[in-house]
């Protein structure tokens, strides 16, 4: 946690693990408070590394 003025930056890791030896698809749902935002996000699956793209709300509702 990263706290400067009135911004508070938080960096969140989790980790999921598929048990079977099949593929699975998921979903993935984060509640965030309403005047908060997330500026960046990273996948790690397996060796390789996803960079999220991120949208202003008004154009990621399209």
């Amino acid at each position: 946690m990263d706290i400067t003025g009135t911004i508070n930056r938080v960096k969140l890791t989790q980790t999921f693990t598929n048990p079977s030896n099949d593929w699975v698809e998921g979903v993935y749902v984060f509640p965030l408070p309403a005047d908060s935002a997330v500026d960046h996000l990273d996948m790690i699956i397996g060796k390789r590394i996803i960079e999220g793209q991120i949208k202003e709300f008004r154009v990621a509702k399209k």
